[in-house]
């Protein structure tokens, strides 16, 4: 019996690698980014292309960890922050595919004005997921805060066959210290949230210890859609505390103004004077302790339809 036992364990150890093996052959080989110029236009058709192709909206605050063909990181950068830290991008890579695969990363820079930066990231087919370190810093030579979305392209087309997926991080050395604090930036897909509707980001903090930031990403065609954002307590909706209207293809992050919240919430409404209902966001949020830094992010979600929903309610 302690023979046969032994066989079975000797044959399972030896099986894993050699299937690891025939899946990623290609260890080594390294990602390739290249700048590259195309017009606004070129960028919002790429971008219309893979909303289509992405299907169903997100719709709970629980993270779908899956492959995916178009993915969207709501913030990333390579910028100085808040009390003496720096926050960079790591960003892990994956091809799924035999084939080496070309994806345009599209850079939307804080700020909410429209304007973008644009590169093509050769990801090499059958190799191990790999990691480019402070990817919008070292990779993309930029700096500051923004968003950065991912679509695969073949012959300047979106890419329907790609089978890619990515993993980001962002961290900061910590102040007055020797170590570095970091949290992961969960992607979504270009129909995270859509339509004239609102959207809760849960679990975040804000008093004399801590502090929070919120972004929202306009990722459809429509132009000045305007954004609501309010402070949800257990007391209810407590403080109006930004209206954006932002272009297509733009984001804008912001702290929260200062107030002791406590333990929050916060709720993010589009306007109902926007026509149409197929435009496409996402919105998020962070929260950091002020002595140790260590932070927090928060997906938006909507667990509900349209029509469930009435934003008509709220103060305007």
């Amino acid at each position: 019996m302690r023979k046969i036992a032994s066989a079975v364990l000797l044959f399972s150890l030896l099986s894993i690698p050699v299937v690891a093996a025939n899946r990623f052959p290609r260890a080594g080989a390294k990602v390739e980014v290249k700048k590259i110029q195309r017009s606004a236009e070129w960028v919002k058709g790429l971008m219309a292309q893979g909303r289509e192709a992405a299907g169903g909206v997100g719709a709970s605050a629980i993270i779908h960890n899956r492959s995916a063909r178009q993915l969207v990181i709501p913030s990333a950068g390579s910028v100085r922050g808040a009390n003496n830290t720096f926050y960079r991008s790591d960003i892990t890579f994956v091809n799924y595919s035999d084939s080496d695969q070309d994806v345009a990363a599209i850079w939307f820079p804080n700020g909410g004005n429209g304007e973008f930066e644009l590169a093509f990231v050769t990801i090499p087919g059958d190799t191990p997921p790999f990691t480019v370190e402070d990817f919008v810093g070292e990779a993309l030579d930029l700096s500051g805060l923004g968003s950065l979305v991912f679509l695969p392209v073949l012959n300047d087309e979106f890419d329907e066959d790609a089978a890619i997926d990515i993993y980001s991080r962002i961290w900061s050395p910590q102040p007055n210290a020797s170590g570095i604090v970091s949290f992961p930036f969960p992607a979504v897909d270009l129909n995270h949230l859509q339509g004239e509707y609102e959207a809760i980001i849960l679990g975040l903090r804000q008093d004399g210890a801590h502090r929070t930031n919120y972004g929202i990403v306009n990722l459809s065609e429509e132009d000045n859609v305007r954004f609501r954002v309010w402070v949800y307590t257990e007391e209810g909706l407590v403080a109006d505390v930004g209206v954006f209207d932002l272009p297509a293809g733009s984001m804008v992050q912001q702290s929260l103004p200062a107030g002791d919240y406590g333990n929050f919430s916060l709720l993010v409404t589009v306007d109902e004077e926007v026509p149409g209902d197929t435009h496409a966001w996402t919105a998020y949020a962070s929260s950091n302790n002020n002595i140790s830094n260590d932070g927090w992010v928060s997906i938006a979600a909507n667990p509900w339809d349209d029509d469930d929903l009435d934003s008509a309610s709220l103060p305007h």
